[in-house]
């Protein structure tokens, strides 16, 4: 698919509407890590796409809103490692913010996968293999 080829995160790379949100959160496998919880909830598109949530409890908006941007290059920069096909939904916990991007981006990583496997077993979503 053409956004595969490119380093942008495109609008349509993006959830935006509520109901994505939704029916990520509803019909997804839902991963924990240390830092977010991730739901992953297949799409039928060719492309994977990206929601992210930060609740007040996080902090303040200047906190918040950087890991939105950390979360968000994380999945820029990885999307090619990523599987094809599934809407993204991020939850942040509140904690402090990690200054590492790479640090971000390999959680991200594991989480996502390790939601993708669990529903692949339970046959909420199509089997899916690592493409690193």
């Amino acid at each position: 698919h053409p956004f595969l080829q490119d380093a942008r995160l495109r609008k349509a790379e993006r959830l935006l509407k509520r109901a994505e949100f939704q029916r990520a959160q509803r019909r997804g496998a839902r991963r924990a890590g240390e830092w977010f919880v991730v739901s992953a909830a297949a799409n039928d598109l060719g492309y994977s796409r990206l929601g992210m949530t930060t609740s007040r409890k996080g902090g303040k908006a200047v906190r918040r809103y950087r890991w939105r941007r950390l979360i968000r290059e994380a999945f820029r920069k990885n999307k090619r490692a990523l599987p094809v096909g599934f809407d993204f939904v991020v939850s942040v916990k509140p904690q402090q913010v990690p200054t590492v991007l790479s640090d971000v981006a390999a959680q991200l990583l594991d989480v996502v996968w390790r939601a993708v496997e669990s529903g692949a077993s339970r046959g909420g979503s199509r089997g899916v293999s690592k493409q690193v």
